[in-house]
């Protein structure tokens, strides 16, 4: 029954939830009536927004590596209690533009967001991607023709990863063990954990996806041996095939899709079902809704779909890929 009247309850939740959505989206005052958990991520505020209006706001944060701990201070001393999760991409290392084994003219030039973090700034060769992945061939994916897939993003180069070689998954995972400890975070969040290999390269050592989500299945189980008692969710495409081994998920096209399209009704309601169980069986959730910020039809669909299943371990965010700060 309900999933019979769900589009049309969504669409009338839409029209009464004007002023819930006002009150958990826009208002400045501290306490709400509203079920709404809002989520954070992947960095700190880049638009003047109040420390205290996040800390008093967002139950769920998603913060990125060293450079982020200064504010993960200011939340916690504006009164923020919750876990902070650290974020990881999962499918790449960082090498220099000039070469596996070039330099990094400031500390900040590679990211936090990737494992292979250590470098040296002005010093060439210092990175860790040449010390220790470039060495390693076996650890890194490979077109058909053998060549290293890669991609640029900012000053780097991001070469893509093997999750089923054995020696990465413990690198990976002694690395995270070690931000953990250094860095204080609570818990993990894994960046890219995808399902379709073609649809991000041809990859020679993966023809088909079932055998993709079988490396990476793979994968994030070692990671959570490895990791005993620490929470750790992902970015997933496809949430009900890795749920089964992670602490929740994070779906980043929920309602409000890509291109600026409107999620299809049967993966919406496919999705309310996923979260339903998951979140009773103790998993974080975070549902993402892209689109923009004066589409007002667009934000009441999204939040309302939300509404939906909302839960204490369900959160929700309406914002763009685009402009995540």
């Amino acid at each position: 029954g309900r999933r019979a009247i769900a589009f049309g309850g969504i669409l009338a939740l839409a029209a009464v939830t004007a002023v819930t959505a006002g009150v958990a989206l826009g208002s400045r005052e501290r306490e709400s009536t509203s079920p709404a958990r809002l989520a954070w991520f992947y960095r700190p505020p880049s638009d003047g927004t109040r420390v205290g209006w996040i800390a008093s706001r967002h139950t769920a944060v998603i913060l990125t590596g060293r450079f982020d701990i200064p504010y993960r201070r200011r939340l916690r001393r504006a009164g923020w209690r919750g876990d902070a999760w650290l974020y990881v991409a999962h499918p790449f290392t960082a090498a220099p533009l000039g070469g596996p084994c070039g330099t990094f003219s400031r500390p900040w030039d590679l990211w936090d967001n990737q494992v292979a973090w250590h470098h040296r700034a002005g010093v060439r060769g210092s990175n860790d991607f040449c010390r220790i992945v470039h060495r390693n061939e076996r650890w890194l994916l490979h077109s058909r023709d053998g060549t290293r897939v890669t991609r640029r993003q900012g000053d780097q180069i991001q070469y893509y990863m093997n999750p089923g070689n054995r020696q990465w998954r413990e690198f990976f995972a002694r690395r995270v063990r070690w931000a953990l400890r250094r860095w204080r975070y609570d818990a993990v969040f894994l960046d890219d954990v995808w399902n379709d290999p073609a649809a991000h390269g041809d990859f020679r050592e993966y023809r088909t996806a079932a055998g993709y989500e079988r490396a990476v299945l793979g994968f994030l189980r070692h990671l959570r041996r490895r990791l005993p008692g620490v929470r750790i969710i992902a970015n997933v495409a496809r949430p009900a095939v890795y749920s089964p081994v992670l602490d929740g998920w994070f779906y980043e096209a929920f309602a409000g899709h890509w291109r600026n399209e409107r999620q299809r009704a049967a993966e919406i309601v496919g999705l309310w079902g996923l979260a339903e169980r998951d979140a009773a069986a103790g998993k974080d959730i975070v549902l993402v809704a892209q689109g923009q910020r004066d589409d007002q039809a667009r934000i009441a669909f999204a939040y309302a779909a939300y509404l939906m299943v909302a839960h204490p371990h369900v959160s929700f965010r309406y914002s763009n890929v685009y402009s995540y700060r």
